[in-house]
C-alpha cells in the first residue's frame, strides 16, 4: 500500500517543509512554528501507528508459528504412541502364528 500511495506522501513530505519555510519567509513565522510542531507530531504518530502494526503483525506470526509447532508435537506424539500399541504385543513374550 505504501508503494502505490509514493507519490502522495512523498509530495506531501517534501511539500510540507518548503511551504513552512516559504510561510517563514513571507513573515508568518508564529504559524510556521505552529504547523511545524503539529507536522512533528503527526510525523511521530505515524511512526507509532507503523510500530504498532509491525508489533501486531510480529506477534500474529509467532502465535501462528508456536500454535503449528504444537500442533506438530501432538501428531508426532500420536505417531509415537500408535507405534508403542503396535509393538506392544511382541514385547510382552506373547507369540504370534
Amino acid at each position: 500500500m505504501v508503494f502505490h500511495t509514493y507519490p502522495v506522501w512523498y509530495a506531501l513530505a517534501v511539500g510540507s517543509p518548503l511551504a513552512l519555510i516559504a510561510l517563514a519567509w513571507t513573515g508568518y513565522v508564529y504559524t510556521a512554528t505552529a504547523f511545524s510542531l503539529l507536522f512533528l507530531l503527526t510525523l511521530w504518530f505515524l511512526f507509532a501507528l507503523v510500530l504498532s502494526n509491525a508489533l501486531a503483525l510480529r506477534w500474529l506470526q509467532v502465535t501462528r508459528r508456536r500454535l503449528a509447532y504444537d500442533a506438530a508435537m501432538e501428531r508426532r506424539r500420536a505417531e509415537q504412541a500408535e507405534a508403542e500399541e503396535k509393538e506392544a504385543p511382541g514385547e510382552m513374550g506373547e507369540l504370534q502364528f
